[in-house]
């Protein structure tokens, strides 16, 4: 994993998967989560995985003089496939209050043609990347894929858990959006 400067948009729009919790007593753990999650990550010597931090932001604005007000921005660790160019996981670790927020998106960015082709023939522009998923071993490939981040997350997390006493048996490791990953 190495620190980029890299900025990228992310849209409600674009995400099909998440996952969360809430660590009490867990500030400031928010390197650990992203260092042990790419260390488990390799570990599991899965092919044509990738990790960078990258600087993440929505369409909201701080306060401030309208137009003139800044992106929220925040860090983000984000891991893609090189053969799932189309899907990015989105890792998050951050402060809230003395707890730590731990989350993960997947979404479904397409580049710009594909983008523009799709929309322009079915009026969804991530149509085309999921026609490409009409493949079961690409399916598998996908599913294979955010299983293996959303375990290394949970090792992860389990790990930063334990060091604050939280009770991590309590929390609920299964996914929300299509594919339900336990």
């Amino acid at each position: 994993m190495e620190n980029s400067i890299e900025k990228r948009k992310i849209k409600d729009e674009t995400i099909l998967e998440r996952w969360s919790v809430l660590i009490k007593n867990a500030h400031g753990n928010g390197k650990k989560i992203y260092n042990r999650t790419v260390e488990f990550i390799q570990e599991l010597q899965a092919p044509g995985i990738n990790s960078e931090v990258v600087k993440l932001r929505t369409d909201r604005r701080e306060r401030g003089d309208g137009f003139f007000a800044k992106f929220v921005e925040r860090d983000y660790l984000m891991v893609t496939h090189d053969h799932l160019r189309d899907f990015r996981m989105y890792i998050g670790a951050r402060d809230f209050g003395s707890a730590l927020y731990v989350s993960w998106y997947l979404t479904c960015e397409p580049n710009f043609l594909k983008k523009t082709i799709s929309g322009l023939l079915t009026k969804d522009p991530q149509s085309l990347s999921f026609m490409f998923m009409s493949d079961i071993f690409r399916q598998e490939d996908l599913t294979a894929y955010v299983t293996a981040i959303h375990h290394a997350l949970i090792d992860a997390t389990k790990e930063v858990s334990e060091s604050v006493g939280f009770d991590f048996t309590k929390v609920d490791q299964k996914s929300k959006g299509f594919l339900n990953i336990s």
